[in-house]
């Protein structure tokens, strides 16, 4: 009698362990599922977040946009594309500092290309080069969020229209 229960004893530790294992990998589907769950719907929010500032401006003269560093993303790009008179991407922004010219360049790529550092505002004023070669006067007022080592997060932004300027050869 104690082999035949100890044989049952060992087969129940194998079922035992077996529904253990089942049930951790159970544990770890799920939380897989409310992680990326949890990452589209703040993925959603930021978008909601930037299409209402937008409506509450109204006026085609200013634009709410927002940069995902870590997805390399750029959230509000038709209604940016729509002030600046060209389309525009996240790395004509982050790469090409959103067609400033030269004299501007490095001022906006500072801004918009963010370095390891606290919470930041931004307050920008720079010449974009249309497509057709004129160029328009921007104001961009945003802040820059970061992690807690300082790496940049996120960039929400408002730009409004100052002035159009006269075409310029020296692009």
């Amino acid at each position: 009698y104690a082999f035949l229960g100890l044989l049952s004893l060992i087969d129940a530790a194998g079922v035992i362990a077996a529904l253990t294992c089942a049930v951790a990998l159970g544990y770890v589907f799920a939380a897989t599922l409310y992680h990326v769950h949890a990452a589209s719907h703040a993925r959603m929010q930021d978008a909601e977040w930037v299409r209402q500032l937008n409506m509450s401006f109204g006026d085609a003269s200013s634009a709410a946009w927002e940069i995902d560093f870590t997805r390399k993303h750029l959230i509000g790009a038709p209604r940016l594309a729509g002030l600046i008179g060209r389309s525009v991407s996240y790395a004509d922004v982050v790469d090409d500092a959103l067609f400033a010219p030269p004299s501007d360049r490095t001022l906006v790529m500072g801004a918009f290309a963010p370095s390891h550092g606290a919470i930041r505002r931004i307050a920008l004023e720079q010449d974009v080069v249309r497509a057709d070669g004129s160029r328009i006067r921007v104001r961009h007022q945003g802040f820059v969020r970061t992690t807690p080592d300082g790496a940049p997060v996120r960039l929400t932004c408002v730009t409004r229209a100052a002035e159009a300027l006269a075409p310029n050869v020296d692009v």
